[in-house]
């Protein structure tokens, strides 16, 4: 009698996610392009699925390798043992944001279902127009002056125009000279139009 051993090997996936941002701090309307790699160094990885749920302070506005949904980065596929498989998507920032994001694999192990997950991304997003008023005293006698400074930064790569800018007083108070850009609504009320600069402060 001829005897045979068999002996069966199980060779597990090996999944590791390269995930890369092209900026970690941007502006309002500025868009970051996110480039992923996903390699496979084990055995066969089945029903694999990366996904990427965005904060509604991103949209994305173009893929290279994905199919293009709005709120989300995703793409399935299985990958076998020394292959690879790279994709980018390009988020437009909405509004301003600090916080991280964390995409995330899954994939089939067996009859089992595993999941890796990316290093966190720390972006930051400012918003691209800043308003900052500010008074030269806290506290003032009866019959003081005071200043009023109005800041408006802009961080755009283009002119801001700019919504009417309104500013109201109590009218308590009495305003003796303005900048000559702030128009008169009633003796209380003063009103500034106008554009701001690319990467300009325009003070008052």
């Amino acid at each position: 009698v001829t005897k045979v051993k068999i002996r069966g090997i199980s060779l597990a996936p090996t999944i590791t996610i390269t995930r890369e941002a092209s900026k970690a701090e941007t502006i309002v309307g500025d868009e970051i392009l996110f480039s992923v790699k996903l390699s496979n160094t084990g055995g066969l990885a089945r029903n694999m699925t990366y996904l990427e749920t965005l904060p509604k302070e991103f949209v994305v506005t173009e893929t290279d390798g994905l199919r293009l949904v709005p709120d989300r980065a995703a793409w399935a596929g299985q990958l076998a043992e020394g292959e690879s498989v790279s994709f980018s998507y390009k988020l437009k920032a909405l509004s301003a944001f600090d916080g991280g994001m964390v995409a995330s694999l899954s994939y089939n192990h067996g009859a089992r279902v595993k999941a890796v997950y990316s290093s966190k991304q720390a972006l930051k997003v400012a918003p691209a127009v800043v308003l900052y008023a500010g008074i030269g005293s806290a506290t003032a006698l009866v019959g003081e002056r005071n200043n009023i400074t109005v800041n408006v930064t802009n961080r755009l790569f283009e002119t801001a125009v700019m919504a009417p800018l309104e500013v109201v007083f109590d009218p308590g108070i009495k305003v003796t000279s303005r900048p000559y850009e702030f128009k008169a609504v009633t003796p209380w009320s003063y009103v500034w139009n106008g554009e701001v600069p690319r990467v300009y402060n325009q003070t008052t």
